[in-house]
């Protein structure tokens, strides 16, 4: 990703890594759900950032066990920490700043 203004918000880059589905709704009903098409390099390379870092001692890695706490199950924890780690490259680039750790609990 060279220009994160392309994007219109984080749920766009979201789709473009294809880290989220596109729900298929009409008339209050849904449909299904099917993937959009994404870059497949981005998509593996988010999954593989987020096993490294549920691995590791860090701050995600507290993001990870306070999901698994929260009683989420392992696969979407995962999932939730690859978008976590999406989230915040497209904020570092999209507004030129430095990674803060922990930013997780601001929000909790």
């Amino acid at each position: 990703m060279i220009d994160a203004s392309r994007f219109e918000n984080k749920y766009k880059y979201y789709a473009y890594c294809g880290l989220v589905k596109h729900q298929k709704e009409s008339g209050g009903r849904n449909y299904g759900s099917r993937n959009v098409k994404h870059n497949k390099i981005l998509k593996r390379v988010y999954k593989t950032a987020a096993l490294a870092a549920i691995r590791g001692s860090n701050d995600i890695r507290e993001y990870y066990e306070y999901l698994l706490q929260k009683k989420t199950s392992i696969e979407k924890a995962k999932n939730e920490i690859s978008r976590y780690i999406a989230k915040v490259s497209y904020a570092i680039i999209k507004n030129k700043t430095d990674y803060r750790p922990y930013q997780w609990r601001e929000s909790k």
